[in-house]
């Protein structure tokens, strides 16, 4: 029973060696909007207008 906790530490430390490991400054966090991302890229905009104008003739009526 103790060798297995011992071997499950020591995989922890070998596993984690990669986090420990790099330089905390150089680590940078981003923040993506994605409704402004999809709303202004060209393929929304054009599905956006494809989809208007086969709708359209539809909404008219009512």
């Amino acid at each position: 029973m103790k060798k297995n906790y011992i071997y499950s530490i020591l995989a922890l430390f070998i596993i984690a060696q990669p986090v420990f490991s790099q330089d905390l400054g150089s680590v940078k966090i981003g923040v993506v909007d994605v409704n402004k991302l999809l709303q202004e890229s060209p393929q929304f905009q054009d599905m956006q207008s494809a989809i208007e104008e086969e709708f359209a003739p539809r909404g008219s009526r009512y």
